[in-house]
């Protein structure tokens, strides 16, 4: 019996666009396939079919066979709902039979209707449809991209659709010039009776240097009110639908690379209750403005440095040595320094190896690596809780799970045990905790992911390709590595590994990670803490966002008496910082193009920066 067909036709040419421009940014031996569904929420009736579009591209260079769709349930759980799908021709039509596999030719395009039965009710579920062949060959889930949210009631509920049009035709909003405006143009179809619904934009996880407002449009495609922020309250009639204009403004000074699968900008349809009904969204570019290298004072800086107490510091600008000073006698070009919580950083690198391998999503469910985890048939207790945990959680500190002793030497500690067993203070995206506990769940993903100790997946991926060595690790009563302290290096090697990730993961003409892989840890924004990406310390505006009464981070990091500002509203605002104890610190600066290491030392490490730029 034939699928029913979702009612948005346009969607297979956004879905087509989308797709393409997944290709353009990403190494096809990285990526496999590039996939992508629409539209990106559903709500429906339980027992009633949820149809969406996917698309699967074959990236590999060679011939695949026996591709299909499937959910991926690392990223989504267990989703209460039967799922099938049916090929499409080119012009939406079904062909063949369901749940039958395909072949895609090298270079070649597959579309789909898939479709989600609902066996029980449930709200607001993130589901990603990924595609796998039976070559090995397989999609990985990227939020926004080749994902949606579903809603299913026991009584019918009305039915939203949204689809979103760029005047390129290709699913991306290309800002021509360094802090100039763009816009893409949205239908929003109310498929039942009479409702008010709100709409929305914002980037999603991802925070980028771009501003959006949205306003409604006539049938000209004038506003009808000068765009704002936003949310817009809007009247739909039966049945209606409605269009919307979406405005990009890009920063003055800070440029957003093509990275389609996390630079975008999404419009939402929710209900008055907040219930997202409805989503789309399209790739963001602009360009990087010309960098205007600030003068340093690299002396004063040092100066200020060693008043606080600090042995080393090394600057490097373009790649390029700028500056390098050492004293003291546990100090020197070959002296190896214990990092404490700057091994934090190395997580970023070896979740992104593994994530470009195909192995691993920040996205991913905890459970799906820690069995322990599993969510039980009646969700009660911690383990509701851990259950929930998703690996951008454990790398953002945001899970929930209290570090108790913040002693960094774990040799007679079963690391995975504590992770896993330790009592939540609460569930995930409440609250910052920083400590330990998440990066001993990030290893313990990581090794379970790639079958490696994490270290020699880390040096075989990361370390070794950019020769930067880091010569003792710390390791728990069963050789599990430390991933949040105990790291010990040199000055030297740690600000090659910082070079790698200023560079977006390229390296002498080779690209070791991804890009996406690594701006995920320095764009990534969850909605609570502002100053902490994925195992990055961020310079972001707080915006008032930490509360001392149920969350915990340094009281460094907390310097500024300006709870909206910056933590070092000094230092350059796209800075982020591998940061440990004893102010054992790498600033990477992309707009300045510098890396800097700073060990040891006190003070107001804002000082350093007045003393470095002369502000």
């Amino acid at each position: 019996m034939p699928l029913p067909r979702p009612s948005v036709s346009p969607a297979r040419r956004s879905l087509s666009a989308l797709s393409l421009a997944l290709l353009a940014a990403t190494p096809a031996a990285a990526q496999g396939i590039a996939a992508a569904v629409l539209p990106s929420a559903r709500g429906g009736q339980v027992g009633e079919p949820l149809t969406v579009f996917g698309l699967a591209l074959n990236a590999t260079g060679a011939g695949l066979t026996g591709c299909r769709p499937e959910v991926d349930t690392a990223f989504s759980g267990v989703v209460p709902a039967s799922f099938s799908y049916q090929t499409t021709d080119t012009l939406n039509a079904l062909t063949g039979s369901a749940d039958t596999p395909f072949s895609l030719a090298a270079g070649g395009a597959q579309g789909v209707v898939v479709a989600f039965t609902p066996t029980n009710p449930f709200e607001g579920r993130e589901v990603g449809v990924r595609f796998r062949c039976d070559a090995g060959a397989k999609s990985v889930t990227l939020a926004g991209v080749n994902t949606l949210r579903l809603t299913a009631r026991a009584a019918s509920r009305p039915d939203v659709l949204s689809i979103a049009a760029t005047a390129s035709n290709d699913g991306r909003v290309a800002i021509p010039l360094a802090g100039g405006v763009g816009a893409f143009s949205t239908a929003v179809l109310n498929n039942g009776p009479a409702q008010t619904l709100r709409v929305s934009v914002d980037q999603g996880r991802y925070l980028f240097p771009f501003a959006l407002t949205v306003c409604e449009t006539n049938a000209s495609g004038a506003c009808l009110a000068p765009p704002g922020a936003g949310p817009l309250q809007v009247a739909f009639a039966a049945n209606q639908a409605r269009t919307f204009a979406v405005f990009v403004d890009a920063d003055d000074d800070l440029g957003t690379p093509f990275l389609p699968d996390i630079a975008r900008a999404f419009l939402r349809v929710r209900d008055l209750f907040g219930t997202e009904l409805s989503a789309t969204s399209v790739a963001v570019s602009a360009p990087t403005p010309a960098i205007v290298p600030r003068t340093l004072n690299a002396q004063a800086a040092w100066t200020r440095a060693q008043a606080d107490g600090a042995r080393a510091l090394l600057i490097l600008r373009e790649g390029e040595t700028v500056f390098e000073q050492y004293t003291g006698f546990l100090s020197g070009v070959t002296y190896q320094q214990v990092l404490n919580s700057g091994t934090k950083s190395f997580s970023c690198a070896v979740v992104a190896a593994a994530t470009d391998r195909g192995l691993l999503s920040v996205d991913d469910l905890g459970w799906s690596q820690i069995p322990q985890w599993t969510p039980p048939q009646v969700p009660v207790g911690d383990l509701a809780l851990k259950s929930t945990i998703r690996l951008r959680d454990l790398m953002s500190i945001s899970h929930g799970i209290p570090s108790g002793t913040a002693e960094a030497d774990v040799s007679d500690n079963d690391i995975y045990r504590d992770v896993i067993t330790t009592p939540s203070r609460y569930g995930p995206g409440v609250g910052a905790l920083y400590g330990r506990m998440g990066f001993h769940g990030v290893a313990a993903m990581v090794e379970a992911a790639t079958g490696q100790n994490v270290v020699t997946f880390l040096e075989e991926t990361v370390l070794n390709p950019i020769g930067s060595r880091v010569s003792q690790w710390g390791f728990d009563q069963n050789g599990k590595v430390n991933l949040s302290a105990q790291a010990v290096t040199t000055a030297r090697d740690w600000a090659r590994f910082g070079q790698l990730m200023l560079n977006d993961g390229l390296w002498e003409g080779r690209q070791i990670l991804s890009a996406s892989s690594v701006r995920r840890c320095a764009h990534y924004r969850w909605p609570g803490f502002e100053g902490y990406g994925l195992s990055f310390w961020l310079n972001r505006p707080l915006r008032g966002s930490y509360d001392p009464t149920t969350e915990y981070v340094p009281s460094l990091l907390l310097a500024n008496p300006d709870p909206q500002g910056p933590p070092l509203p000094a230092a350059p605002r796209d800075t982020y910082i591998a940061w440990g104890a004893n102010n054992m610190q790498m600033f990477i600066i992309p707009s300045q193009r510098m890396v800097i290491v700073k060990f040891a030392g006190g003070g107001d490490q804002n000082a350093f920066f007045q003393a470095l730029f002369g502000t």
